[in-house]
């Protein structure tokens, strides 16, 4: 098994472009179990190797690292970081981005996401981290307007549609949502969590028949976990 150095080493070799690593983890020899390490010695780590050869993508992970300990200002330098070296890198500003919204930084989070979906409109990460920034923001018709489009897009998408009844529904549009998502599972018929959000909204306008519709439906197809 490969150690966490060996492994953010090889993400550097990677990143640049080059097969340094190809056959390092068969030219090993095994050995015991390494211990867990935790996230201050993974920055440690990283930091190190950073002071050394740094690179965007580094950057990139020691902002995620920082941020999954909760140190969001540190996350925040990284982030930035990796903007000044590649201005063009959507995951870096949907990171700040996202990075702002829980630091309740609403319009700067809305102002950068905004950014990583001008370089990047057809991702759907990207699509979806700006729709939550607009809603956290209290804007529901901006995050409506972005889904529609969305949609226009790839109307053929329908985890796209269930976006958008999803936006209707965070606005209290609840028929307009039941709407998109009787659409959805018309023509995917698998994708369960839209049933099961579907029959939340049944429930709240007291339509028990097609709340029973939708459970039989879902005993039907999953009946371990409907009971």
């Amino acid at each position: 098994m490969k150690t966490l150095r060996f492994f953010l080493i090889c993400s550097f070799f990677l990143w640049a472009g080059t097969h340094a690593c190809e056959g390092a983890a068969e030219e090993s020899s095994p050995g015991p179990a390494p211990e867990e390490v935790t996230v201050d010695q993974k920055i440690q780590q990283l930091q190190t190797i950073l002071s050394k050869s740094p690179y965007a993508r580094g950057y990139y992970e020691l902002g995620k690292l920082y941020e999954s300990a909760d140190r969001l200002l540190p996350a925040e330098q990284q982030f930035k970081k990796v903007i000044l070296m590649e201005p063009g890198n959507a995951k870096a500003y949907q990171a700040l981005g996202t990075l702002y919204g829980r630091m309740e930084r609403k319009q700067e989070s809305i102002d950068v996401l905004k950014m990583a979906y001008e370089i990047n409109p057809g991702e759907d990460e990207v699509i979806d981290a700006l729709a939550v920034s607009y809603q956290l923001a209290g804007k529901q018709n901006e995050a409506i307007d972005l889904y529609e489009k969305a949609v226009k897009e790839k109307p053929d998408d329908m985890m796209r549609l269930a976006r958008l009844g999803q936006a209707f529904a965070f606005k209290g549009k609840e028929k307009k949502a039941i709407t998109i998502y009787e659409q959805v599972l018309e023509k995917r018929p698998d994708i369960e969590p839209v049933r099961y959000e579907l029959i939340k909204l049944y429930n709240n306008r007291k339509d028990l028949k097609k709340v029973s519709e939708h459970l039989q439906i879902l005993k039907q197809n999953s009946p371990a976990e409907v009971q």
